[in-house]
C-alpha cells in the first residue's frame, strides 16, 4: 500500500511537474496580451489626449485669431469715428451759417457719445485667458497691447468734447489740432498696436507648436501630423489675414493723405511735405515756391451739368498739372477747385511764371465731355520763401492771398506781397463788422438818376448799395459785397437793398413824381436761388407796384463766367413775369450774342471805361459805336454809364445813345435827397445839359 501510494504520488508529481512549463507560457502569454491591451489602451488614450489637446489648441488659435480680427476691426472703426468727429468739428467751426453750425455740432456730439461708449465697453471687458493659459506666451492678455491707442483716443475725446461744448480760452483746442491728433497720433498708434498684436499672436502659435513637439513620445509622428495638418494651415491663414489687414491700414493711411478723385496728395499731405522742404537747407539764391491755383466757373459746371462732368474736369486739370510740372515738383488738391504746385528750388520768378502760364493756358482751352463743350479758367497766386515767411504754412497762406488778389484784379496770376497780408487783416476786420452792419441797418441804398437826352425825361433810378460805416463813412459796394458773400450775408444784404429800394419807389410815386423804374443789382447767386422769383413777386405786389417798374441789373461777367442754363432759365422766367433785365458793365465780359438773345435782355449799360474820355479817343468811339449798332440790330436799348462831362454826353448822343447815367446828371444820393432833387430839378438846366 505504501509503495503503491508513493508510486501514484510520484506519477502525479511528474505529471504536475511536466505540465508546469505549459502553464507558465500560458500565463506569460496572457500577461503579454494584457500588456498589449494596456499598451493599446494607453496608445488610444494618448491619441485621444493629443487629439483633444490638438483640438483645444486649434479652437484656441481660431478663437484667438477671431478675437484679434474683431479687436483690430473695432479699433479701426473707433479711429474712423474719431476722423468723422474731427471733420464735423472742422465744418462746424468753418461754417458761417448758424443752422449748419448747429447741425455739425450735433453730429459731432453724437459721434463723441458713440466713441466714448465704445471705449467704455473695451475697458469693462475682462482679459481673456484661454484654455492654454499655462503657457505665458499663449495666455497673455492682449488687452494691454492697445493701451497706447486708447490713451490717444481718450485725449482726442477730451479735446473734441471741449470744442463741441463751446469751452473757450487761450488753450482751447482747434480743428487743426484735432485733425493732427487723428492723422499723426491715433492712426500711427492703431497701426503700431495692430502689428504688435499680430506679432503676439504669431508667438502664441509657435508656442503651441512647441508644446506638440515636446510631449509626443511614441506618438510623436502622429502628434506632429496633427500639428502640421491642423496648426500649420491656421498659422498660414493668420499670416495672410495679417497681411490683408496691414495692407488695409496702409490703404487707409494713403486715403487719409490723398484725394480719391484725382489721386493727388491732399492738404494734410501737402502740409507735411512743405514742412520737410522748409527744413531743408537751400543753396544761396534758390527759393522754395508755392503756387496756389483756383479754377474759375467750376461751380457753374457742377450746377449745370452735374458732378460727373465736374469730376472729369478736375481729373483733366490734375493730368495737366502732372504733364506740365517738372520732376521733383509736388502737386496737391486742397479743395473743391483748388490745387497747389510746390516748386522746391527756383532761382527767379521767370522760371515759375513760364510754367504757370502754360498751365493756365492749357486749362483755359475749351474741351468736350460727353457732347458738352466745357470752358474753365484759372487764377494763380505765388509765394516764395524769401518773402519773410515764418513757416511753411504761412507760405501757403501767402499763395492763397495772392490768388484772391488775382481774382479781384482780374489778372491770371499775382505774386504775394506783405501789403496783401495787411489788406487781408483789414478785410477780416471789415468782414466781422459787416455782420453787425446788416443787423443794424448800416447797409443802405443810394440812388442815381437815368435820363433820356431827347426829352430830358427821367427814365429811372439805379439803386447802389452803400455801407454807412461808423468809422470810415460811406463804403462803396466794390469793397464790401465780396466780403458779404464770404461772410455768408450776401442774401441778407440783397434782400435789404431790394426792400428799401421798392419802399423808396413807392414813396416817390406817392409824392407825385413819375419815376418809371428802379434798377437793382442782383448777384448770380440770387438769380439761381429757386425761391428768389416768388419772393420778389411777393415784395412787389405787397407795395402795389408792377413788375415792369423793377429792373434786374446783372453784371455781364456773371454770364460770361459760366454757360449757366439755370441762370438763363430764371432770367427768362423773370422776363415772362414782366420784370426788365439790364446787362450792367457791358463790354467788360465779352458775352456772346446767343446768350444776349437767350436771356431776353431789355437794355445794355455800356461800362464807364468806354465812356471816360470818349470825345478825344477815336478807338473808344469806334468800339462804343459798334456796341450801340449791335444793340440796335437786336432791338436792345443802350445806356451809357459814368458820363461826367457835357463833352461825353454830346459824344454818346452823336453815336446814337440817348440814355445816360453819371455825375454829369447827378451823384448817387439817399432816398430823402432824391425827393429834394426831384423837387428842385430845373427843367431849363436839363435842357441846357441836353442841348
Amino acid at each position: 500500500m505504501h509503495n503503491g501510494a508513493r508510486h501514484r504520488a510520484s506519477g502525479a508529481m511528474k505529471r504536475i511537474m511536466g505540465s508546469e512549463p505549459g502553464r507558465d507560457e500560458a500565463q506569460e502569454e496572457r500577461r503579454s496580451i494584457a500588456a498589449l491591451r494596456r499598451a493599446c489602451v494607453l496608445m488610444l488614450l494618448l491619441v485621444a489626449v493629443f487629439a483633444v489637446l490638438s483640438s483645444a489648441i486649434s479652437r484656441y488659435t481660431i478663437a484667438r485669431h477671431d478675437r484679434l480680427s474683431e479687436t483690430v476691426l473695432r479699433h479701426t472703426l473707433q479711429f474712423v469715428q474719431a476722423d468723422r468727429i474731427a471733420l464735423a468739428i472742422s465744418r462746424m467751426v468753418e461754417s458761417d451759417d448758424a443752422e449748419r453750425r448747429e447741425f455739425f455740432r450735433n453730429e459731432a456730439a453724437a459721434r463723441i457719445d458713440r466713441l466714448r461708449a465704445a471705449l467704455d465697453e473695451d475697458t469693462r471687458k475682462p482679459a481673456g485667458t484661454g484654455p492654454l493659459a499655462i503657457l505665458p506666451e499663449i495666455g497673455a492678455a492682449p488687452a494691454a497691447l492697445w493701451e497706447g491707442l486708447r490713451t490717444r483716443l481718450a485725449s482726442f475725446l477730451y479735446l473734441a468734447n471741449r470744442t463741441v461744448s463751446g469751452i473757450d480760452g487761450p488753450t482751447a483746442p482747434n480743428p487743426a489740432e484735432l485733425r493732427r491728433l487723428v492723422s499723426e497720433e491715433i492712426l500711427p498708434a492703431l497701426i503700431r498696436d495692430s502689428e504688435r498684436a499680430h506679432l503676439q499672436e504669431s508667438r502664441d502659435l509657435h508656442a503651441a507648436e512647441r508644446l506638440g513637439y515636446l510631449v509626443g513620445g511614441p506618438l510623436i509622428l502622429l502628434i506632429l501630423a496633427i500639428f502640421v495638418f491642423r496648426l500649420r494651415p491656421l498659422s498660414a491663414t493668420a499670416d495672410r489675414q495679417f497681411v490683408r489687414q496691414r495692407d488695409l491700414l496702409r490703404r487707409l493711411q494713403y486715403s487719409l493723405q490723398h484725394d480719391p478723385l484725382t489721386g493727388l496728395p491732399n492738404r494734410a499731405c501737402l502740409s507735411e511735405h512743405l514742412e520737410r522742404l522748409w527744413a531743408e537747407p537751400r543753396p544761396e539764391g534758390e527759393r522754395l515756391a508755392v503756387c496756389h491755383l483756383d479754377l474759375s466757373r467750376f461751380k457753374a459746371i457742377n450746377d449745370n451739368h452735374g458732378h460727373a462732368i465736374g469730376d472729369t474736369v478736375l481729373r483733366r486739370v490734375a493730368d495737366i498739372l502732372r504733364s506740365e510740372t517738372r520732376k521733383g515738383d509736388f502737386i496737391a488738391r486742397i479743395g473743391g477747385d483748388e490745387f497747389v504746385v510746390v516748386i522746391p528750388r527756383i532761382r527767379g520768378e521767370v522760371e515759375a511764371v513760364s510754367m504757370l502760364d502754360r498751365i493756365v493756358s492749357r486749362i483755359g482751352e475749351p474741351f468736350r465731355i460727353g457732347g458738352i463743350t466745357v470752358r474753365i479758367g484759372a487764377r494763380v497766386g505765388i509765394a516764395t520763401s524769401q518773402q519773410g515767411e515764418d513757416n511753411a504754412e504761412a507760405l501757403l497762406i501767402g499763395a492763397e492771398l495772392a490768388t484772391m488778389q488775382a481774382k479781384r484784379s482780374g489778372e491770371p496770376r499775382s505774386f504775394f506781397s506783405e501789403e496783401m497780408r495787411v489788406q487781408e487783416i483789414t478785410r477780416n476786420r471789415l468782414r466781422e463788422q459787416l455782420v453787425t452792419a446788416v443787423d443794424t441797418a448800416q447797409i443802405v441804398p443810394h440812388f442815381q438818376p437815368q435820363i433820356d437826352l431827347r426829352d430830358s425825361r427821367i427814365v429811372g433810378f439805379e439803386a447802389l448799395a452803400r455801407w454807412n460805416h461808423p468809422e470810415h463813412g460811406l463804403i462803396g459796394p466794390g469793397r464790401f459785397l465780396d466780403l458779404a458773400e464770404e461772410a455768408g450775408v450776401i442774401d441778407r444784404v440783397g434782400r435789404r437793398i431790394f426792400r428799401q429800394s421798392l419802399d423808396a419807389l413807392q414813396r416817390w410815386r406817392a409824392a407825385g413824381y413819375d419815376v418809371p423804374t428802379i434798377g437793382i443789382n442782383v448777384s448770380g447767386r440770387e438769380i439761381r436761388d429757386p425761391r428768389f422769383i416768388d419772393w420778389l413777386k411777393f415784395e412787389v405786389e405787397l407795395r402795389g407796384l408792377e413788375p415792369s417798374s423793377v429792373v434786374i441789373e446783372l453784371l455781364e461777367t456773371i454770364l460770361v463766367e459760366s454757360e449757366d442754363d439755370v441762370l438763363i432759365a430764371h432770367l427768362r422766367t423773370l422776363s415772362d413775369h414782366g420784370f426788365r433785365i439790364d446787362l450792367d458793365d457791358f463790354g467788360t465780359g465779352h458775352a456772346s450774342l446767343s446768350n444776349l438773345l437767350r436771356m431776353k435782355i431789355d437794355r445794355i449799360k455800356i461800362d464807364r471805361s468806354f465812356i471816360t474820355g470818349i470825345e478825344r479817343m477815336a478807338r473808344q468811339r469806334r468800339l462804343t459805336s459798334t456796341m450801340i449798332s449791335m444793340a440796335r440790330s437786336l432791338e436792345i436799348e443802350v445806356l451809357a454809364e459814368g458820363v461826367e462831362s457835357p463833352q461825353e454826353i454830346a459824344t454818346v448822343r452823336e453815336l446814337g445813345c440817348h440814355l445816360v447815367q453819371g455825375y454829369a446828371v447827378a451823384r448817387p444820393m439817399d432816398a430823402s435827397r432824391v425827393l429834394d432833387w426831384l423837387a428842385a430839378r430845373d427843367q431849363s438846366d436839363v435842357d441846357a445839359l441836353s442841348a
